[in-house]
């Protein structure tokens, strides 16, 4: 019994193993065919063996309920082989007659068991065709004699006996017994001929005889003929009556046996295929759900097969399958492409490959395809194909086909076009080769972690530093190679690199043989393809020479920056490269600003073009150019600065660069000047001093009797004319050897603590008389707050008069002038620019106009006695030499900033002083009236003249005079009883002891005297504090007989 698959005709099951996934016969294909028509049908067939020359009986039917589903994929097939069960009931042994045969044949005719005479049976069919339709026309003539005669299928008469068999309503088959007529019947010819020649009178008798022997063979013949017919209507009961025991007899003893047979095969055969059919029911139920099963197999088979199959149809890779014999059993669409296999894709399955390629080729296939079945493993192989103009490479990749049991049933083959990998793999190796070439040649330490510390790779370098081998160190983490302490540092840098994914630079110190090595470490994360770190690579410079030149080279660099020297590198063409902090300090040029710059930028113009060429003929000829620049710095100041210039040569003595070193001698420069100004000033001054020491001395006698001369003549005569001419020019010498102590520093002076505003305000209206109305006086005079100064109120005035006037001169056309005060500060920067000036709190007095200005030479001379820029009789060069002497003789500083066209700007600085009071300030210049006395008074003058003058002028006024020409004599006749003296006139500069000294000396002999000092000038401290100490009043020569006899009343007066 088999079951079949309608789609593929191939048998799914079977009770025979053999027969499983084969394909069915073309005759059963047909049945099949028929079947589908009309699924309801049952089907018998029988086909020929052509082996055992016999037809065996199939049959075949739908498997299903065929009246639910008009189309059926199984059908069920039995299969009985007619030698086993069928031909043994038909056999007919010869002693019933040669020539009887017993045949089963098909309604066509067609014999289905074995015939005696086998070399006619091409006339088989036919013959029987022939015998079955005239056993029907008979039957449909209702003739009762159904026997045959006719002619066999060896073209001999026969006679035949036959009866339908019914097996379906359908399918018939009949049972023919025949033989031929000649051995039916040849007994009755021979004797026939035998008779021929009894006499007529016996013919009665062997009609009769005849009549008998024809009875007794026909009616067993009707006998077997009836029961021949019984049995095709299917009565298996029926007996051929036998009543002899010849041939008839025989045949009917046969035939009987052969219902026996047939009677109990077909109650047997019931019997069975009641079995088999309840057996075949059960069987069939449960082959109808593994048939269900198979079916939701087969199409989720069918399904994964057809996606299999797009999935291989798309693949970029030539695939097939095979299964164990090595047979083609699926492949894609990119096989089917190939050339040798292209439009044979229903000749390939089931081929193998040496049915297509050389014999060679599938040998090697064959052979790697044994190696997967056998060894389960893959196999891959590259095959080199050449080409007319290039090599192309492909990949052959073997796998075993397992089932669920993990059972290989075949093989599967990838086949890529590598040619492009190859090509990228030759780079690639190349560029390994390079690279590897490059990490063992780099003088770095090159190394690759993983993501615990353990060396995977290490470069040559590596193993020369730390002597040891890349297959000693793999596998080892750094806390095997270093010091804990280190191994913890670099396990901490490590893990940032991987944790955080990001590339780091660090040093790293380690130990080596020779010592502590410093290495500057570049570690980055390395990514495997799904982008997870799988290890870090390392590259790692040793730097520890490096480190020790850095470390000169900072504190070089920290020298550089540090020191106030100015350093400037250039190239060969002079363009910077380099400055350091000090230059922008003393320039004001930051590095960006000057970098590829020409030093000429800081040109002043004060040089000369030969200066300049001389300096570059040195260098060039490489030699080391020191000198002196005076530049302009970024504001436009200018400066001045010591220079040493070298050139840089490199290892053939080339020049590359120039490298300066510049000291800022400015301030030097500024102090060096001002030094010898106040040198020269001071020299002047005590020239000047000295001149107008004596000249006042010998004033003093001038200006003293011409007073005299005029106080003793008449008005109208002609000497008073010619005395007063005397004193006029006196007193202009006089004023002259005033302004001289002024600047000399060396008048006497009585400082008074004031406000200046007061001051200025008091003589604004003298100073704009002196001016005239073409010039504006502005006073811009801080309000509140301005700090107290302590001067000399009559020279601090004698100050703004003289800058008054000079500054109406410089402004003949008219202008302005602006006077400011304000409280200041005087800060270290402001310090450096002025020379000999000290930081602290100031008072300062502006003096501005917009008259024509001055040069910087002019200013640099102006306060120099004598020198003036006005025409010859304009001025005495004295009016600013005075200003200056004033300003500090009272402690402070003058400062000028002019600018030709633009005007003049005096800044004066005066101290401040913390006072609670301060002194009033009275009209300048007040004359007093001279006063008549009766004191006794001593006059002590080293120079007779003053001595003389001064006992007249008293004694003219009734004072007792008394004089001494030295101290000496004056204490002599202070303590002979000469006195007491009420008053001490003396001199403050005299041989063998001063003034004050005398006064002390004769106050302890006579404490109630009072004393009056006359003085030329003097650099004694008594007149430089004004006086102050001990009280001593002092009068400055020269004076008038007025002056003294005012100055004298008020030392008497005072208390």
């Amino acid at each position: 019994i088999n079951i079949i698959d309608i789609d593929s005709h191939t048998i799914l099951l079977s009770s025979r193993k053999d027969s499983l996934g084969k394909k069915i016969d073309e005759n059963i294909r047909k049945a099949i065919s028929a079947l589908q028509k009309n699924p309801s049908k049952i089907n018998i067939e029988f086909i020929r063996n052509s082996k055992k020359k016999h037809f065996d009986m199939f049959i075949i039917q739908a498997i299903g309920d065929s009246s639910k589903s008009k189309e059926i994929k199984y059908a069920a097939s039995s299969h009985i082989e007619a030698e086993e069960f069928i031909n043994p009931m038909l056999e007919v042994k010869d002693y019933l007659g040669k020539s009887v045969e017993v045949i089963l044949a098909t309604e066509e005719g067609q014999n289905l068991t074995s015939l005696k005479f086998l070399h006619k049976e091409k006339n088989t069919s036919k013959c029987l065709k022939k015998i079955i339709d005239i056993y029907k026309n008979k039957s449909a003539s209702h003739e009762e004699n159904a026997f045959v005669e006719a002619k066999g299928y060896r073209d001999i008469p026969v006679f035949a006996v036959c009866r339908p068999i019914s097996l379906t309503p359908e399918n018939n088959i009949w049972l023919i017994v025949k033989e031929d007529r000649n051995e039916a019947l040849g007994y009755f010819s021979k004797r026939l001929f035998i008779d021929l020649a009894v006499s007529v009178i016996s013919f009665i008798l062997i009609s009769i005889f005849l009549f008998f022997i024809i009875k007794k063979i026909v009616s067993p013949l009707e006998s077997l003929s009836y029961a021949s017919e019984k049995a095709r209507e299917g009565n298996l009961d029926v007996r051929v009556p036998i009543k002899a025991n010849d041939e008839i007899g025989t045949l009917s003893q046969q035939f009987n046996s052969m219902l026996d047979t047939i009677e109990k095969t077909q109650k047997s055969l019931e019997k069975k295929i009641e079995e088999r059919t309840a057996s075949l029911s059960e069987t069939n139920k449960k082959l109808l759900d593994e048939i269900e099963r198979h079916h939701i197999t087969m199409k989720s088979l069918k399904e994964k097969e057809a996606h299999l199959q797009a999935i291989m149809d798309y693949s970029p890779s030539i695939i097939y399958l095979k299964d164990l014999e090595g047979r083609y059993i699926l492949a894609n669409k990119k096989f089917y492409d190939l050339p040798r296999f292209k439009g044979n894709k229903e000749k390939l399955i089931g081929t193998k490959a040496k049915d297509h390629m050389p014999q060679d080729i599938a040998e090697e296939i064959e052979k790697a395809e044994i190696q997967v079945r056998t060894t389960g493993k893959v196999i891959r192989t590259e095959i080199p194909v050449r080409q007319t103009k290039n090599e192309k490479w492909l990949l052959s990749t073997k796998f075993p086909l397992r089932d669920a049991s993990g059972k290989i049933y075949g093989t599967c083959t990838f086949i890529d076009d590598i040619s492009e990998r190859k090509r990228f793999e030759n780079i690639i190796q190349e560029r390994e080769a390079q690279l590897r070439a490059v990490i063992d040649n780099s003088p770095a330490l090159i190394f690759i972690k993983d993501v615990e510390g353990k060396y995977l790779m290490i470069n040559s370098q590596y193993e020369k530093n730390f002597n040891i081998k890349q297959s000693e160190i793999v596998g080892k983490t750094d806390f095997e190679l270093f010091s804990k302490e280190t191994a913890e540092k670099i396990f901490e840098n490590d893990r940032k690199v991987i944790n955080e994914k990001i590339a780091i630079k660090k040093e790293e110190s380690v130990e080596q043989a020779d010592g502590i090595h410093t290495y500057i470490s570049v570690k980055f994360p390395l990514y495997d393809f799904s982008g997870k770190v799988y290890a870090l690579c390392g590259i790692s410079t040793d730097i520890t020479d490096e480190k020790a030149k850095e470390a000169e080279l900072r504190l070089l660099a920290t020298a550089i920056s540090q020191t106030n020297e100015c350093i400037v590198i250039t190239d060969k063409d002079a363009n910077i490269q380099y400055v350091n902090p000090a230059f922008q300090r003393t320039t004001g040029y930051s590095p960006n600003e000057v970098l590829g710059l020409n030093p000429r930028i800081l040109q002043s113009g004060e040089h000369s073009k030969e200066f300049y060429e001389n300096m570059w003929n040195t260098l060039t000829s490489g030699k080391t150019w020191e000198g002196e620049f005076i530049n302009k710095r970024k504001n436009g100041q200018i400066y001045y600065e010591e220079a040493s210039i070298s050139p840089v040569f490199d290892s053939s003595g080339k020049i590359i660069n120039y490298v300066g070193v510049k000291r800022d001698v400015t301030d030097s420069k500024m102090k060096e000047e001002q030094l010898l100004q106040s040198q020269k000033m001071e020299s002047v001054g005590r020239l000047a001093g000295g001149v107008a020491h004596d000249f006042n001395n010998i004033l003093v006698g001038i200006l003293g009797y011409s007073e005299l001369i005029l106080t003793s003549i008449e008005n109208n005569s002609e000497v008073k004319k010619y005395a007063e001419e005397i004193r006029n020019a006196g007193e202009r010498a006089s004023a002259l050897t005033r302004q001289l102590l002024a600047f000399s520093r060396k008048q006497v002076i009585e400082p008074k603590i004031i406000n200046l505003n007061q001051l200025i305000e008091n003589i604004r209206n003298m100073l704009s008389r002196i001016i005239g109305e073409d010039i504006e006086i502005r006073l811009k005079l801080q309000e509140r707050g301005l700090g107290t100064i302590k001067v000399d109120p009559d020279q601090m005035a004698q100050v703004l008069l003289n800058l008054a006037v000079n500054a109406r001169d410089a402004m003949a056309k008219g202008g302005k002038i602006v006077i400011k005060t304000s409280n200041v500060e005087l800060e270290k920067k402001y310090i450096k620019e002025e020379a000999d000036v000290i930081s602290g709190k100031f008072v300062l007095l502006s003096f501005a106009d917009t008259g024509i200005g001055m040069d910087k030479e002019t200013q640099k001379k102006i306060f120099e006695p004598f020198f003036t820029t006005k025409k010859e009789g304009k001025g005495t060069g004295l009016g600013l030499s005075t200003v200056y002497g004033v300003v500090k003789q009272s402690g402070g500083y003058i400062t000028v900033h002019s600018r030709v066209g633009k005007g003049t700007v005096f800044k004066i600085f005066l101290p401040r002083v913390d006072v609670k009071e301060i002194s009033d300030i009275v009209d300048v210049v007040e004359e007093a009236e001279a006063s008549i006395g009766f004191e006794k008074v001593l006059v002590v003058e080293d120079e007779e003249t003053v001595r003389e003058l001064t006992r007249e002028i008293m004694s003219s006024k009734g004072y007792r005079v008394d004089t001494a020409e030295t101290p000496e004599e004056a204490l002599e006749k202070a303590g002979n009883g000469a006195g007491p003296f009420d008053l001490l006139i003396t001199d403050l500069i005299m041989p063998g002891m001063d003034g004050i000294e005398l006064s002390k000396k004769i106050k302890e002999r006579n404490p109630s005297i009072k004393t009056l000092v006359m003085s030329g000038y003097s650099d004694n401290e008594f007149l430089r504090n004004g006086g102050l100490k001990g009280n001593i009043p002092y009068i400055q020569k020269p004076f008038t007989p007025q002056a003294l006899l005012k100055k004298v009343r008020e030392v008497l007066n005072s208390k």
